[in-house]
C-alpha cells in the first residue's frame, strides 16, 4: 500500500497560471480604481461605512451610523447594519488620516482582497472540479465585471466574498 505524500514539487505551468489569473485580476482592479476610485459612490450604504469609521476614529464609538440621504442631520447609532465593516475602513483612516489617502489605500487594499478571492476560487474549483475548473472559475470571477466594481466601492462583498 503506497501512500501520496504531499509534493512541494509544482510545475512552471501548475504554478504560473493560477498565479497569472491572481496578477491578472488585480490589474484588472487596481487600473479600475485608479482611474475611477475617487468617483464611485452609491450615496447609500457607502456613506454609513464611512461616517461609521469617522466616528470610531474619533469618538471611539463602534456602531453603524445611517448616511445622511437628506439635508436633515445623520441619524445616531443604530444596529440596521452590522459594524465589522467600518473597522476595516477605521484602520486606513487611522494610518493615513481622514482624507483621500485613506480612503484610495483602502480601496486599493480591497482590490488586493478581491484577487486574494480569485485565488480562492481557483484552489475551491481545483479541489471540486479538477485543475481545469479551478482555472475557469477563477478567470469568471477575475473578469466578472460587478466583481471588479465592487473592489471599488465601500461595500461589505469585497471582504465578505473573501472571508466567505
Amino acid at each position: 500500500m503506497s501512500k501520496k505524500r504531499l509534493s512541494l514539487n509544482y510545475g512552471f505551468l501548475a504554478v504560473s497560471l493560477p498565479l497569472a489569473v491572481f496578477f491578472l485580476a488585480l490589474t484588472l482592479r487596481v487600473v479600475f480604481i485608479h482611474h475611477w476610485g475617487s468617483t464611485l459612490t452609491l450615496l447609500s450604504d457607502d456613506l454609513g461605512y464611512i461616517e461609521s469609521a469617522r466616528r470610531l476614529v474619533e469618538e471611539h464609538v463602534l456602531s453603524y451610523w445611517r448616511p445622511r440621504l437628506s439635508p436633515a442631520p445623520a441619524l445616531g447609532p443604530t444596529t440596521y447594519i452590522m459594524p465589522g465593516y467600518p473597522i476595516f475602513i477605521a484602520v486606513f483612516i487611522w494610518l493615513f488620516g481622514d482624507g483621500s489617502h485613506a480612503f484610495a489605500a483602502a480601496r486599493y487594499a480591497q482590490a488586493l482582497i478581491a484577487a486574494g478571492s480569485v485565488g480562492l476560487a481557483f484552489y475551491l474549483g481545483k479541489h471540486f472540479g479538477g485543475r481545469p475548473a479551478g482555472l475557469g472559475a477563477a478567470l469568471l470571477c477575475a473578469l466578472y465585471p460587478p466583481f471588479v466594481l465592487y473592489s471599488g466601492f465601500f461595500l461589505t462583498e469585497t471582504v465578505f466574498g473573501f472571508l466567505l
